[in-house]
């Protein structure tokens, strides 16, 4: 029983884990610092590479051991915590989707722009460099 505890334990230090950097990844977001959110994704690999095996340990303690009332209680702490990363990477997912389209909106308007200025230069018959030189 012991065994399962540790690993229960282990397993909920790891979930921690992912609800605090899905939360720094959101701050990041909200600023919109691709640096922070990039070095996030990095950290979430290994961070759920090691959750899959705290998982896999925790399986194997399990069914190698009784049912109790303190282990369907950590499960309940266990589900909740599994449901607060899912719904913190959801969130992610969201915000990471208004940014790519403000992104998109934001360079759909410089491509305008440029192609207004481009325009222009051709109508008064100025060489190309002309925008270049005097911008």
């Amino acid at each position: 029983m012991e065994t399962l505890s540790a690993d229960m334990a282990d397993l909920e230090t790891q979930y921690r884990h992912l609800i605090a950097l899905l939360e720094r990844s959101a701050l990041a977001l909200d600023r919109q610092d691709l640096t922070a959110v990039e070095a996030a994704s990095r950290d979430s690999g290994p961070l759920l590479e090691t959750i899959r095996l705290a998982s896999t340990r925790l399986e194997q303690s399990a069914g190698t051991t009784g049912s109790d009332t303190g282990l369907a209680i950590r499960l309940v702490e266990l589900n909740r915590l599994a449901r607060e990363a899912l719904a913190g990477i959801t969130r992610n997912q969201n915000r990471l989707a208004r940014w790519l389209e403000q992104t998109q909106g934001e360079l759909g308007v410089l491509s305008r722009e440029v192609a207004t200025l481009a325009g222009y230069a051709g109508a008064t018959g100025e060489p190309d460099g002309w925008l270049s030189t005097r911008a």
